[in-house]
């Protein structure tokens, strides 16, 4: 989300903890320690609110994720408390070439993948089955198997014959 896009937000009424569950990745307090980082504070008296503070040009089209810290990591070893401070400020992360933005977007789709991936799995293979002409074939199938093909079927908007189509030919595929 670009900086200039959440001060918008913000002076239009939303708060920064509704706007911080809507971006993936970073909470509340997180988006207030960016805002800071790119040179924002807020101030409580006079006109309230977040005002530019830092030098030179406000950074209104960069990525907030471009000042986003990551978080503090405790760690306890040989009884010593040790306190690692991951940082990412549009650095190269360990190991890889993607920014903290690009990181987010990749969780996103890989979060998209993970909750449509079989739906677009089946829309895929039903789109790959011959388009020939069709025969009207009558069966019967029990209360429960009835309900649960229609629930798949609104879910994924796919007609019940298509998705019938498809399980008998992965039937006869499998087992002819």
């Amino acid at each position: 989300m670009e900086i200039g896009l959440l001060l918008n937000r913000i002076r239009n009424g939303e708060t920064i903890a509704n706007i911080a569950k809507d971006i993936d990745g970073i909470g509340e307090k997180r988006l207030r320690q960016a805002l800071k980082s790119s040179g924002y504070e807020f101030k409580n008296s006079g006109e309230k609110g977040w005002h530019y503070i830092g030098e030179g040009q406000e950074p209104l089209d960069k990525s907030i994720f471009d000042y986003a810290i990551g978080e503090q990591k405790v760690i306890k070893s040989n009884n010593k408390v040790i306190k690692e401070v991951i940082e990412s400020n549009n650095d190269v992360i360990t190991g890889n070439n993607f920014t903290l933005e690009e990181i987010h977007i990749l969780k996103k789709m890989a979060n998209n993948f993970i909750t449509n991936g079989n739906n677009e799995v089946i829309k895929q293979k039903i789109k790959s089955i011959e388009n020939v002409d069709r025969k009207r074939k009558t069966f019967h199938f029990s209360e429960v198997l009835s309900n649960r093909l229609s629930n798949l079927a609104d879910k994924n908007d796919i007609s019940k014959s298509d998705l019938l189509e498809l399980a008998v030919l992965e039937l006869l595929e499998r087992y002819e």
